[in-house]
Formats: C-alpha cells, sequence, structure tokens
C-alpha cells in the first residue's frame, strides 16, 4: 500500500529564496507542499517527492505562449534521480508540480534529495534523463531555484539511508518532529533555528 505524507511550508516564515534568474528568465517566486511517497515495495530506492513551485511565465519558449521549464534532481552522493520538462503560460503566474522521482534514472540511496529548477530555452527542453542533457539543460537555461529535502523525513522507507551533510548553508528541512518548534521559531524570527530550515538558490 502507498502511503503519502505531506508538509505544508510556511514560506514568508520559515525560508529563505534568493532569486537568481536573469529578466530573461521565468521568475521562481516560492516554493509551497511538499509530498512524500512510498512506493509500494516498502522500499526507498523509486519512491518520490513531490513539491509545488510557484512561477511566473515570462518568455514565449514555444511560440504559443508558454515558458519552459525543466527540473531534475540528485541524490546525496551525486547521482542522477530523476528529470522532467513543465511548462507555465507566458504571464501566468500558478504552481508547477515537480515531480521527483527514484530510478529516473538511478535509484534514491543516499540522503538528502537536491531538486534543480531551470529555465530553458527551446534547445534546452528535453525529458531525457542523462547526464549529458543536464548538461544540456544548464547550457540552454538559467537555474532559477534549488531545494534541499531530507528523504529520510518525509518517506519512512527511507528512515535507514546514508546522509552525507550538505555543502555551505544548504540545510535540509528538518524531521517532523520539529516543525512546531520550526514554526515557533520562524513566527518569532529566531535565525539560529530558522537557518536549519533555509532553503536557498544555488
Amino acid at each position: 500500500m502507498k502511503h503519502t505524507f505531506v508538509v505544508f511550508l510556511l514560506v514568508l516564515s520559515i525560508s529563505l529564496l534568493l532569486d537568481i534568474g536573469s529578466a530573461e528568465a521565468a521568475t521562481f517566486n516560492s516554493w509551497g507542499t511538499i509530498v512524500g511517497d512510498d512506493d509500494d515495495g516498502g522500499l526507498c530506492d523509486e519512491t518520490d517527492i513531490k513539491v509545488d513551485a510557484n512561477i511566473t511565465g515570462t518568455v514565449n519558449d514555444s511560440g504559443g505562449g508558454t515558458d519552459y521549464l525543466i527540473s531534475y534532481a540528485r541524490d546525496g552522493n551525486g547521482s542522477l534521480i530523476d528529470l522532467d520538462t513543465d511548462t507555465i503560460a507566458v504571464a501566468a503566474t500558478g504552481d508547477v508540480i515537480l515531480n521527483m522521482q527514484g530510478g529516473n534514472p538511478n535509484p534514491i540511496d543516499t540522503s538528502p534529495m537536491y531538486i534543480y529548477l531551470y529555465d530553458v530555452n527551446p534547445a534546452g527542453y528535453d525529458g531525457t534523463e542523462t547526464e549529458a542533457n543536464v548538461a544540456n539543460v544548464q547550457a540552454n537555461g538559467t537555474l532559477i531555484a534549488t531545494l534541499v529535502v531530507d528523504v529520510r523525513d518525509f518517506i519512512p522507507s527511507c528512515a535507514n539511508i546514508p546522509y552525507i551533510a550538505p555543502l555551505g548553508d544548504a540545510v535540509p528541512i528538518p524531521s517532523l518532529s520539529t516543525w512546531g518548534l520550526v514554526i515557533l521559531a520562524g513566527l518569532l524570527g529566531f535565525a539560529g533555528i530558522r537557518r536549519r530550515i533555509t532553503i536557498i538558490s544555488a
């Protein structure tokens, strides 16, 4: 049986986003709900994380009024977990659901998961799940947001996988048991606690 675990982010009080896109890239506004799904076999390798990204489309990449987006994810070892295409209408603001599922092409075997969101031109709009295509996305796109998620805390079947500490300030969202403290810290402005759940743009 598949189990779904949902966490609602209070974006204004518990996250810090730095928009690094240019005027020619879609505008990233905020992260929203994170949903972690256990796979039917009770294993971590092919589970998935779904994240709402609120975005404003800016460039008519398609010629028909849509802006092109690519998202991809890596696990703690840097293995490519998934790569997907998305679109949003030009001048529209709305949520795009990023669904990063393990096993496309590599399984999830370490935490945290790094999710990268790019605005791309038509040459970069390719859903091929390979490292060569990641390089193509990077060459033909602008990184507009990055999210770091400790999947051990969102997906029970991933609870015991190895954890590799992120570099710098890319600190994963904490476990569910700390959410009461985190929300309180966000409301009161306790910087030391807020740093634990900082979401950054790389």
